[in-house]
């Protein structure tokens, strides 16, 4: 349950970062699970198990081939390719990259390999591969958010975030709130 905000520094001890653009968790590139953080045109890793900053790069290195400057969503698919893919989502467009290979596998527009989403700029995304049988994620737009099944590629449902009213779903979402305020 939310109980209260927590400064970036409080929360990630060591992270250079004042603000968090996107993110998302490696489970199979290293041996413990791995929190990608982006925040402009850096991105830094922190090793979850040990709770600790692991280092910063430049996304340009770290990400070769990826035209973008800076990342507004991403999600890791570990479902549909040989090897885990990075969906990295800036403005219109998103890319694709291949973790173990460190290359780009193509640039499209949001329309296009998302058709049954209305809007083509994703503010945020939350993968969820553990409580229903195909991986979903959640695609935020202001106050707004599509589930989306992975392995179908169709949309489910939107829901808007400030319709939850009362009891537990009414806390369902806190951290995103602040994203768009």
């Amino acid at each position: 349950t939310f109980e209260k905000d927590i400064e970036i520094a409080n929360g990630y001890p060591g992270l250079p970062f004042k603000t968090i653009d996107a993110c998302y968790v490696d489970t199979i590139s290293y041996p413990t699970p791995q929190l990608y953080i982006f925040s402009g045109t850096k991105y830094a890793r922190w090793d979850l198990k040990e709770n600790k900053f692991k280092g910063v790069n430049d996304i340009a290195r770290g990400y070769p081939g990826v035209p973008f400057l800076s990342f507004d969503a991403c999600y890791i698919d570990y479902w549909s390719y040989s090897s885990p893919q990075v969906y990295i989502f800036s403005g219109k467009k998103y890319a694709r990259f291949d973790t173990k290979t460190g290359k780009c596998e193509g640039i499209n527009d949001v329309s296009k390999g998302f058709p049954s989403v209305p809007y083509q700029v994703f503010d945020d995304i939350l993968l969820d591969n553990w409580t229903y049988p195909n991986p979903k994620i959640y695609i935020f737009n202001g106050i707004d958010y599509y589930m989306y099944d992975l392995k179908t590629n169709t949309r489910e449902r939107i829901q808007s975030i400030g319709l939850f009213g009362e009891g537990e779903e009414a806390h369902f979402w806190p951290a995103i709130f602040y994203k768009f305020q």
